[in-house]
Formats: C-alpha cells, sequence, structure tokens
C-alpha cells in the first residue's frame, strides 16, 4: 500500500473540514443574566452548601483543625460584573455588597433566622462594605473578607450578625 493511498482517508477530512467549521467565529452572548438564571445559580450553589455543611458537620471529628459551619453560602455584589450588577440586585436583594445567597434548612443560620437575601453589614461588629459604584471592578474579595472573619471566628462561640432586610437593620446570633 503507497503512502497517499494510507493518507488518503486523512487528505480527504483535512480539506473537507473548513467547510465543516462556521465563516465567522461565533458571538460571545452579551445579554444581561436574567432572574431565572440566578435563581439557577442559587439552587446549585445552595445544594453544594448543603452537602458541604453534612460532610463538614458529621466528618468534624476526624479533622485536626475546625472552622465554624454555619449553612450560609454569601456571595457580594462585586463578584457579578458591572453588566450583570443590577439584575443580580434586583434577584439577590442587595442592600450592601455581601448578601445571603441561601440558607442551608436545619443549619445554625436557618435556626438563628437568617433569610436569602439578607444584606450583611457586620460580622462579629466588623463593618462590612456599603454598596459598591455601578463601575467598581469585577471582584471576589469583599466576599472572601467577610468569609474570612466566619472562618477565623472561635468554634463553638456565637456568631453576631448584623443584618439589612427590606431597609430594616436586625441583629441576628448564629451558634454553630
Amino acid at each position: 500500500m503507497s503512502m497517499i493511498s494510507r493518507l488518503a482517508p486523512f487528505l480527504m477530512l483535512t480539506a473537507a473540514a473548513p467547510a465543516a467549521l462556521p465563516a465567522a467565529p461565533m458571538p460571545v452572548a452579551d445579554a444581561v443574566p436574567t432572574a431565572a438564571f440566578f435563581d439557577t445559580l442559587r439552587a446549585a450553589d445552595l445544594r453544594l452548601a448543603t452537602i458541604a455543611y453534612r460532610l463538614t458537620t458529621a466528618n468534624a471529628a476526624l479533622c485536626d483543625r475546625l472552622q465554624p459551619q454555619i449553612g450560609m453560602p454569601i456571595h457580594a455584589l462585586t463578584q457579578y460584573g458591572p453588566g450583570a450588577r443590577k439584575a443580580a440586585a434586583a434577584t439577590f436583594g442587595f442592600e450592601s455588597t455581601i448578601g445571603v445567597e441561601a440558607v442551608v434548612a436545619g443549619g445554625p443560620a436557618d435556626r438563628a433566622g437568617v433569610r436569602p437575601n439578607d444584606s450583611i453589614i457586620a460580622i462579629d461588629d466588623r463593618p462590612q462594605p456599603g454598596l459598591p459604584s455601578a463601575d467598581a471592578s469585577e471582584s471576589a474579595a469583599a466576599r472572601d473578607a467577610a468569609e474570612a472573619v466566619i472562618t477565623e471566628a472561635p468554634v463553638g462561640k456565637p456568631l453576631r450578625l448584623t443584618v439589612l432586610r427590606d431597609g430594616k437593620r436586625l441583629p441576628i446570633t448564629i451558634t454553630p
């Protein structure tokens, strides 16, 4: 069998490949995420948080370092790009930069009365950032800083939150 006959199938596919490709690159969607998109995101994050809460609390005896497990994924308005912030704020009710995305059923945050869409303005008397400017860059730094305050708290010690809920300031104490 000659080299040409062995390469014929490859050469035919290579020659036909440009015809199978689109003439121009497919455009990237610039659409602003909808409330349905954010609801799906919240449901997925809640499922993950529920699994993580169950695993970490059930296996605490196997761990050499512990962190408070409060069953409350948080997020920051600045995590979302400037073009998505208005829709994110409307869906998640952000009244400050840090918000409660979801609450694990039966977890400490749930028992304390925390609700999805609560906006966190203080954690253990440490103020959290207010609403960002419309052109603030996309970053998870504010969320990470708030998360660090929570995870560095002594295990078993009540965690004090001050939240905004529908414009009202509420103190909430979560006992992990």
